[in-house]
């Protein structure tokens, strides 16, 4: 076993400081944030993290002096393993904290809607959308206990933002003003953002 490997110990060991990732800093949110932080181990050592683990700073040597600032804070796992000299692996260990709720305007689609109904046929017309986005950690203990239980949203609700930005949303069960909501344009959809965070979109359109 080399010196080098012989510091090396059943934990992984910090490579360089850690940095902090905005996500979507292209869109203008700077709350949301990861944490990205360079190890290496003995391959044979190597363990995946436990996804969902909470990030402590106090824990890693390199934040013992200079605390990073992210709020709370999940493990959504590693980077791909790279092989180097002596039996070693490197990697990427990333922490991040849940997104806020977004609503951003979306492209133009194609949509119908009941009233529009003429002669008994239905027309499609183009109309711009919002896409709204909501993102829920899941496990033991909290709200949902796994990402089945997050419930789907169906064209019957709609949402109002007033313009100070407050999100209202309403389910509704028969026609409504279609002057002044955006309706749901198809049941959300959801998929995995990162570790055990799940995002459910939505896509509103303004009624005619």
């Amino acid at each position: 076993m080399s010196s080098y490997e012989s510091h090396v110990t059943t934990s992984p060991v910090f490579d360089k400081p850690a940095k902090i990732v905005y996500p979507f800093a292209d869109v203008g949110d700077v709350a949301t944030k990861e944490v990205h932080q360079s190890l290496y181990q003995l391959a044979d050592r190597y363990v995946p993290p436990t996804l969902g683990s909470v990030f402590v700073p106090a824990t890693h040597a390199n934040f013992s002096a200079s605390p990073i600032s992210i709020g709370d804070a999940y493990c959504i796992g590693d980077s791909d393993l790279n092989e180097t000299e002596s039996g070693l692996v490197s990697f990427t260990r990333k922490w991040a904290n849940v997104p806020a709720t977004t609503i951003t305007a979306g492209g133009t689609v194609m949509s119908t809607i009941a009233y529009l109904t003429i002669n008994d046929k239905q027309f499609f017309h183009a109309v711009s959308s919002l896409v709204k986005k909501e993102y829920y950690r899941v496990g033991a203990g909290l709200t949902y206990t796994d990402a089945s239980k997050i419930p789907a949203l169906t064209p019957n609700s709609y949402i109002t933002v007033s313009p100070e930005g407050v999100i209202t949303e309403f389910q509704i069960t028969g026609p409504g003003s279609a002057q002044d909501f955006n309706y749901l344009l198809q049941p959300s959809s959801l998929s995995l953002y990162a570790g055990t965070i799940y995002c459910r979109e939505s896509i509103y359109i303004k009624g005619p």
